[in-house]
């Protein structure tokens, strides 16, 4: 079983965290997203698809973040927001396993 590896890339200055990943319309650091994680199955460049479906997610302000999973059409997805906030994919909810105690009332299930 191959085991996923997490990279955390982001700068910070004066104690605010920026990320690597630079809003287009903006042209600064998105900073309400800490993190996304995207699934894709198995198949022709899912480990690509899954990269490049992941970056309009964390991109995209929090109040269409899910509407621009579901038009993109991904089913499993994981955001963290800046506030550790969780919203995760009903799909993707049925088959991860939390290995650290996590605080259900900042999960969001969609």
């Amino acid at each position: 079983m191959e085991h996923p590896v997490i990279i955390k890339i982001y700068f910070a200055v004066n104690k605010k965290r920026y990320s690597h990943i630079i809003n287009p319309h903006s042209g600064y650091p998105v900073s309400n997203t800490m993190s996304v994680t995207v699934l894709i199955p198995p198949g022709d460049n899912s480990g690509e698809k899954s990269d490049v479906y992941s970056n309009p997610i964390f991109i995209e302000e929090i109040s269409k973040k899910i509407e621009i999973a579901n038009e993109l059409g991904v089913s499993h997805y994981l955001i963290v927001l800046e506030n550790n906030e969780i919203l995760i994919s009903e799909e993707l909810n049925k088959i991860i396993v939390w290995e650290d105690k996590i605080d259900e009332k900042k999960i969001t299930i969609y």
